[in-house]
């Protein structure tokens, strides 16, 4: 092969790279006047961030894919800095396993999760006429749990579904990619409802801490944003269909939105199914919560009743879900004791509380990922697909 030739086939660094290069510079720049001041942003994140990207820079210096390797430096720079600032400490960690009780039992409620998934998932495929067995899609997302928590970088499991169920059938893969769209992204309202409530149910602690009146305003905002763009999607889909295919979009994100449009046009006969959907949604978060009260028995988390805890759980999980870090790692962790020790000025061990709760969250996720490992070393059979079926929503409910 000639130099041309792997000249040719070199990698090319986004925009992304070479803006957190850029960045990254900026904050050795930064952090180079401790030449003059050793104790400039000593204990802050940023000195913690600027090592966590360097891996990544100079691999795009190099011309080498460089985005998961920032995405696995920076959850490991963040839970170094947890570690080194004192707010994950090995006696917390100690205190919340010799109450293993608590924990099994946060860990076993989180496979509910799982299950409402599975269930979730069969719906919205029998909406799009193709049917699953509710056992095969239970593998299914266990597996995806494998790819999405061992896989750094990566929303592997998300692809795999994909690639299983419409391997070898071409026509399956829009209406397929549609339904772990659909999986993936009604989850959000529902979630934004339950954080909601939390600010609603708390209003008055709420307005007393501007922080807090910050936050819960930028949810607001993030709750009316998301039920713009799915009103006007499903909407669009249900009732402009044949308009916008009359348009004969040729660019990529035009075809895209067109086949996402044809894929949940089908569900306009049958909106019961979205409702179940949501429904099943709202089960599934709150058996997270729930998870997350064991956890908190487990650390011996102090002054948050139910209600506060309801916003403070899924404000911190909104954070978690931010693709940054892979799972969430290092960023969740943070999140949650910022928040329980702006909520709980009164009890300041609260932080460090809260950073191994939801460490305890990632065990039970390490937990179900390594089953769906072992699904997926042992269990290679051909997914069983009835794909002309018509959804019958009364029979799996």
């Amino acid at each position: 092969m000639s130099n041309s030739d792997n000249n040719s086939e070199r990698y090319v660094p986004g925009k992304f790279e070479w803006a957190v290069l850029v960045l990254d510079l900026l904050l050795f720049l930064l952090l180079s006047w401790r030449l003059v001041d050793p104790l400039f942003l000593d204990g802050q994140l940023l000195p913690s961030m600027a090592l966590a990207l360097l891996p990544g820079t100079l691999l795009t210096l190099l011309r080498k894919p460089a985005i998961s390797t920032h995405r696995f430096c920076f959850a490991l720079g963040l839970l170094v800095f947890l570690v080194v600032n004192g707010t994950i400490n090995l006696s917390d960690i100690k205190e919340a396993l010799a109450r293993w009780e608590w924990v099994a039992l946060g860990i076993a409620i989180m496979c509910f999760q799982i299950i409402t998934g599975a269930w979730r998932w069969v719906l919205i495929l029998q909406g799009q006429g193709i049917g699953l067995a509710f056992s095969t899609s239970l593998r299914l997302l266990t597996t995806g749990y494998f790819f999405n928590t061992f896989i750094p970088g990566s929303t592997g499991g998300d692809f795999y579904r994909i690639y299983t169920v419409a391997k070898g059938n071409k026509k399956l893969i829009a209406p397929v990619t549609t339904s772990v769209f659909l999986d993936r992204f009604l989850g959000l309202p529902t979630l934004l409802i339950l954080v909601l409530a939390g600010v609603f149910m708390n209003i008055e602690f709420i307005r007393s801490t501007s922080q807090f009146l910050t936050i819960a305003k930028g949810y607001v905002v993030l709750a009316l944003g998301c039920v713009l763009f799915f009103t006007a999607l499903f909407l669009a889909s249900f009732y402009l269909a044949d308009r916008l295919r009359s348009y004969n979009f040729k660019g990529l994100l035009g075809r895209a939105l067109l086949q996402a449009v044809e894929s949940i046009e089908v569900y306009k006969g049958n909106k019961k199914i979205l409702f179940y959907v949501l429904l099943i949604s709202i089960l599934s978060h709150l058996g997270t919560l729930l998870s997350f009260i064991c956890f908190s028995k487990a650390v011996g988390l102090e002054g948050v009743h139910l209600s506060l805890m309801l916003f403070l759980v899924f404000a911190g999980i909104m954070v978690n879900y931010i693709p940054l870090a892979p799972g969430g790692a290092g960023q969740g962790e943070l999140a949650f004791a910022w928040i329980f020790s702006l909520a709980t000025p009164a009890f300041p061990e609260n932080a460090h509380r809260a950073a191994v709760m939801m460490l305890c969250f990632r065990l039970g996720m390490f937990f179900y990922g390594a089953i769906g490992g072992v699904i997926y070393g042992v269990r290679h059979e051909e997914i069983s697909l009835d794909a002309e079926s018509e959804p019958e929503v009364e029979s799996t409910l």
